[in-house]
């Protein structure tokens, strides 16, 4: 992966959070990888959930993903509670 690549996952939600975690949990900076739509399905289906099931719910996160459905939600000091990843990853040690 290019520096570019880290650079960008450092800045992402979920890539900061995986790196969070894995630093909490000892692990260093483990990566955010992104499963294929198919593969969380099986991996759904192998956790207990019925294919069907499984299948709706890849298919319900796509579409709300495809549509921004959260776009509207505010990311202000309002609305948003102070505790970071990283305060609460310290306070459940």
């Amino acid at each position: 992966m290019g520096s570019g690549c880290w650079s960008a996952l450092r800045t992402s939600a979920s890539g900061a959070a995986t790196l969070a975690l894995g630093r909490r949990l000892g692990l260093g900076e483990v990566p955010y990888v992104q499963f294929p739509p198919a593969d969380v399905t099986g991996a759904l289906a192998g956790a207990g959930l019925s294919q069907d099931a499984a299948a709706a719910m890849v298919e319900l996160q796509i579409g709300l993903n495809a549509r921004g459905s959260f776009v509207d939600v505010r990311r202000a000091a309002d609305v948003v509670g102070p505790t970071r990843l990283e305060r609460f990853l310290e306070a459940v040690a």
